[in-house]
C-alpha cells in the first residue's frame, strides 16, 4: 500500500468540486475518467469524494466495460449499500453481461 501525503485529502476535495462543476456544465462524462480515477486513488477509501468517483466510474463503464463496472459498483456497495446509483450501475452491467437472474 502506498503512503498518503497530507495534501491528498485537500486535493481530493478540490478535484471533487472541479468535477462537479464540469458535470454540471454538461461535459461529456467519458472525458472525465482520468480525473475520476485520480480522485478515487487519492481520496480516503469510503469518503464522500471516493464514493463520488466510484459511482461515476461505475456508471460510465457500464456500457463499454460491464465487467469492470460490476467490480467498481460492488466495491462501492461494500462501503455504501444504500447507494442507488451503484445498484443501478451493477444491475445495468450485469444485464449487459447476460446475468438476468
Amino acid at each position: 500500500m502506498r503512503e498518503r501525503t497530507q495534501a491528498e485529502p485537500q486535493a481530493a476535495g478540490q478535484l471533487l468540486r472541479e468535477l462537479e462543476r464540469t458535470l454540471w456544465a454538461g461535459e461529456e462524462r467519458s472525458h472525465l475518467v482520468p480525473k475520476l480515477t485520480l480522485l478515487a486513488r487519492i481520496a480516503d477509501h469510503g469518503s464522500d469524494e471516493w464514493r463520488f468517483a466510484m459511482r461515476y466510474l461505475a456508471t460510465i463503464a457500464a456500457e463499454r466495460n460491464p465487467w469492470r463496472a460490476s467490480l467498481l459498483a460492488r466495491e462501492l456497495l461494500g462501503e455504501a449499500p444504500e447507494d442507488d446509483a451503484a445498484w443501478a450501475a451493477l444491475a445495468l452491467s450485469q444485464s449487459i453481461l447476460g446475468n438476468t437472474r
